[in-house]
């Protein structure tokens, strides 16, 4: 295809790039005293404060390449500035094989319809708002296998929602009601464990063994148990041991009372029965 031929530029204009901030239009004038080429000089700014380039502008090509190889790489106030010739981007003349599909859709009789207009374009313009009207599909026998090869299924029938309208979606399931726990009295009298006891004010770094085997070292433990904090390694500072008989714990109740553990005075009381069983149990001290 023929091109169209760029026009000549009148007049040519030279890059000063990385120029100080205070630097002016008459600074770049005056980098050219008597230059009778001279046209103007532009900072290029953003508000009020300079970007730190800007160009000079010249009558010839010649003038311009002598200012670049007068001031390339040399200093303006201590900066060394970039010079170069400013070369325009022009904009592509060549129409392309779209642009000749879209003229013969243009082309097209008015009256056709938008299937033969877009066929006449050849394809420039594709997209799901540029296709033509698609042919309707012949519906399908009923019972009829599908395309992958499974065994027919029958489609259960829907009803007909009207136009413009959704269909309304089935009801769901009734969740089962859940069964209300029993109120729990406060006020009501608690009976206290004969063999479960609660230990407080342990250090936090208290283990379950440790507890068993270095706090009521020389008891009959049948087990015991330091609550869990939400760091890890930590617990919540209290615990329950369980001991294998009410003579034990008694005798346990008594020597371990006051006991110093890291520094820290622990206190041990009978637990309260709660309906849940060992010492994991969610149990409390008797005050």
């Amino acid at each position: 295809m023929a091109e169209t031929a760029a026009a000549a530029p009148t007049t040519f204009n030279v890059f000063f790039g990385n120029i100080p901030f205070g630097t002016t239009e008459e600074t770049l004038k005056n980098l050219f005293p008597g230059n009778a080429d001279l046209i103007d000089a532009k900072v290029i700014r953003r508000g009020v404060r300079s970007m730190g380039y800007g160009f000079v502008e010249f009558r010839t090509e010649a003038a311009a390449k002598a200012a670049v190889d007068a001031w390339n790489k040399k200093e303006i106030e201590g900066r060394p500035v970039n010079v170069e010739i400013s070369v325009k981007k022009e904009r592509a003349t060549t129409a392309p094989a779209a642009t000749a599909g879209a003229a013969a859709a243009a082309a097209a009789p008015a009256t056709g319809d938008a299937a033969a207009r877009g066929a006449a374009a050849g394809g420039a313009r594709r997209g799901r708002f540029n296709r033509g009207p698609r042919a309707p599909r012949a519906p399908r026998a009923e019972g009829a296998a599908p395309l992958t090869g499974a065994a027919p299924v029958a489609a259960a029938p829907a009803a007909a929602a009207p136009a413009g309208e959704r269909r309304p979606r089935a009801p769901r399931a009734a969740r089962p009601a859940r069964t209300p726990r029993a109120p729990v009295d406060p006020s009501a009298p608690r009976e206290e464990s004969k063999t479960l006891l609660f230990v407080g004010n342990l250090p936090f770094t208290v283990t379950d063994n440790q507890l068993k085997t270095d706090t009521f070292a020389g008891f009959e433990v049948a087990r015991a148990y330091v609550v869990p904090g939400r760091r890890e390694g930590r617990s919540k500072g209290y615990g329950f041991v369980e001991l294998n008989s009410e003579a034990e714990a008694d005798r346990a109740l008594a020597a371990v009372q006051g006991k110093t553990v890291e520094d820290r005075t622990i206190t041990v009381k009978r637990a309260l029965k709660t309906d849940s069983a060992g010492p994991a149990a969610a149990a409390t001290a008797t005050a």
